[in-house]
């Protein structure tokens, strides 16, 4: 888009595509998994392992 100058409103609504999309879905993850069950446990090492993966 901008080697092209062209303006395409989509990429302001978009989800951001694979990249981004996936490591903010897998970082929601962790996070949701942190404050439910604590830093400390298991599933929380496995969330986290997980986003650092996909990242």
């Amino acid at each position: 888009m901008y080697m092209e100058h062209r303006w395409d409103p989509k990429r302001l609504i978009g989800s951001g595509g694979m990249p981004s999309s996936h490591s903010a879905t897998v970082t929601a993850l962790a996070v949701a998994v942190g404050l439910h069950d604590g830093l400390g446990g298991s599933s929380f090492a496995t969330a986290l392992i997980l986003a650092i993966i996909v990242m």
